[in-house]
């Protein structure tokens, strides 16, 4: 083959140990379908070579950068003359795929390289690295995340949130996030047979059995040390003086100049230092489970009226049932003012323009997934509506969501427990309702329905944009609903698998209690002190809750004669007749007088009769 002589016999001998046993799915080295971290390490090399005279900043920093990926390491090629040419594949120093002496299966086979690389197998050593699942394969190398400028007080607390770029920071990330549970043959909990952790088969295929996860139940590492770690630093100046891809021939390291391999480790530059890389960032270890999660479910309270309901009609019929239910808008502009594009400007810092319950109702409606036709901050073909929001939550814990990542369910999934939760809000015209919306209303009613959590949307939002892509990656056409235009409908994974909410009880109640006095020129109106200033229009309570009208009590007569001909003319006694409970009295002149009992079940508010 043109390979033999002295020379090639003394490197044989020196790679002898290679030839026993290939690196293939055989003796249980499957580089294409396991992890980077398996059988030991994966690396990443980062070359940087910066142009003078030219202005960087990190996405073009990013962009000019080499990588150089690298699982395995087959050794240098033993035909490799002195003008750096291979002149046969197949024999590395650390991997020998061919036969080192000629054998009966080289018969008729031609020895120029082009037509001996083919019959190497997948994972000889020319190939192995080119076919292992590099560890680029499992994260995401060269993210750029905007960082927007900020403003905090003297107690660290955030003040203002500006929509304006300040800088920008390098990220590296997973492109998957699942835990990383212990699954090893020791420790806490050793998966294996004895310990009845591992079933394997009595008769064959023992070990195409699988150790990980969704196959056993693993653990939390016990000890910090434990795990995988994904660290960024140098390169060790000891590879770069020694390695064969530096010193030995042309390659990305030397720029393709192999003369010049040996001025490599000298002149090499920390890249992680110039990143801000330190002792402090430069470790992390993968898969960590949270110390706890927040489940969170709403029950809501929508109030309804039903038009044109006759007396002794209980429920609407018909084919315009539907048509005839009308749900309670909130004015567009308190709407508007409680939005966040109003921040800053005067209707939006104000309450007289959209009261505490509306604002309540805006911010609740973020965090959870309603019906379109309920929607109005996605959708916005729909008027703004009056609706109630019931928060409840369930916290699970750290070993909770381990069992969760696992097919299991949390260790008090079957126990029960009791919840309640109020909402308040004066029956004012800045608020969701007001007491016309109570008392006109005789048909009023209440639809109640459950929602779920709002989930962290599509996987494209929480992965950062990488290096000369658009700011943000088209994401999938979302299904349209017809009538709304581009309202997305998306799935709300994990939230629309779980439920915590198996029964609700709503009630309602109206509390009344005095007000202060009405100020001057407010037309009899009670104005709501807390709430406005002078000469405020709004926040006011209308005359309906009259404050002499609340104020009616249970009465009782104390008998007095009264003179009245100067007031009525053609009678000289007048009687009056004054019901208390079920008795009757007959009194002369009649005096009413407050009691301090308060009013009864039958107590007439707008004293008609």
């Amino acid at each position: 083959f043109g390979i033999s002589g002295p020379k090639f016999e003394a490197r044989a001998m020196a790679v002898s140990a290679s030839n026993f046993g290939a690196k293939d799915s055989l003796n249980g080295f499957n580089w294409a379908y396991t992890p980077p971290y398996y059988d030991g390490e994966a690396w990443v090399d980062f070359i940087f070579r910066p142009s003078a005279s030219v202005d960087y900043d990190l996405n073009k920093i990013l962009s000019e950068v080499i990588t150089v990926t690298r699982r395995y390491d087959p050794g240098e090629n033993l035909t490799k003359n002195v003008r750096d040419t291979i002149r046969t594949f197949g024999y590395r120093t650390l991997h020998s795929d061919l036969p080192l002496s000629s054998s009966p299966i080289w018969s008729g086979i031609s020895t120029t390289a082009n037509e001996l690389y083919p019959t190497l197998n997948p994972y000889s050593g020319e190939n192995i690295d080119h076919n292992a699942m590099q560890l680029d394969a499992s994260i995401n190398l060269f993210g750029i995340e905007n960082i927007p400028k900020r403003r905090f007080d003297k107690f660290g607390q955030l003040v203002t949130d500006e929509n304006e770029i300040a800088a920008q920071r390098w990220v590296i990330q997973p492109k998957f996030e699942t835990p990383m549970m212990n699954f090893a043959d020791s420790g806490v909990r050793a998966i294996k047979p004895e310990e009845g952790s591992l079933t394997l088969p009595t008769n064959f295929g023992s070990e195409s059995v699988p150790r990980g996860m969704w196959h056993q139940f693993g653990v939390m590492p016990e000890d910090n040390n434990k795990g995988i770690f994904l660290e960024i630093g140098e390169i060790p100046e000891t590879w770069l003086e020694n390695h064969y891809e530096v010193i030995g021939t042309s390659s990305v390291y030397n720029n393709f100049r192999g003369d010049l391999g040996p001025l490599v480790a000298p002149r090499m530059k920390s890249f992680a230092e110039l990143m801000g890389f330190t002792n402090e960032n430069s470790n992390v270890r993968l898969g960590e489970v949270a110390d706890k999660q927040v489940i969170r479910e709403a029950i809501v309270a929508v109030p309804y009226t039903i038009q044109g309901l006759n007396t002794d009609e209980t429920q609407p019929s018909g084919t315009n049932a539907q048509g005839r239910k009308q749900f309670i808008t909130i004015p567009e502009y308190r709407y508007s003012a409680a939005l966040d594009r109003a921040t800053d400007s005067l209707p939006g810092d104000s309450i007289n323009t959209a009261g505490q319950s509306i604002r309540r109702q805006i911010n609740k409606m973020k965090n959870y997934v309603l019906p379109p036709q309920f929607d109005f901050l996605n959708n916005e073909l729909i008027d703004p509506i009056v609706m109630y929001f019931f928060e409840f939550k369930y916290e699970l814990d750290r070993d909770d969501l381990s069992y969760i990542w696992q097919n299991l369910a949390p260790r008090n999934s079957r126990r029960m427990s009791l919840a309640e939760d109020a909402v308040a809000h004066e029956l004012i015209n800045t608020e969701l309702l007001t007491e016309s919306n109570i008392l006109a209303n005789t048909n009023l009613r209440w639809m109640v329905f459950k929602v779920k959590q709002r989930s962290q949307a599509m996987y494209e939002d929480v992965v950062v944009k990488q290096a000369n892509q658009p700011i943000k990656t088209p994401q999938l056409q979302a299904a349209r609903i017809q009538g709304t235009q581009n309202y997305k409908v998306r799935f709300n994974w994990p939230y629309d698998y779980v439920s915590i909410i198996e029964a609700i009880q709503v009630d309602a109640d109206v509390l009344y209690k005095d007000r202060g006095p009405p100020a001057p020129g407010s037309s009899k109106n009670i104005i709501t002190p807390e709430f406005t200033g002078p000469g405020s229009t709004d926040g006011l309570v209308n005359s309906t809750l009259d404050k002499a009208k609340r104020r009616k009590r249970v009465v009782k007569v104390e008998d007095k004669t009264v003179d009245i001909e100067n007031n009525i003319s053609d009678k000289k006694t007048g009687l009056n007749k004054v019901i208390v409970g079920k008795k009757a009295q007959t009194a002369t002149g009649g005096r009413v007088q407050a009691s301090s009992v308060g009013p009864g079940a039958d107590f007439d508010i707008d004293a008609t009769d």
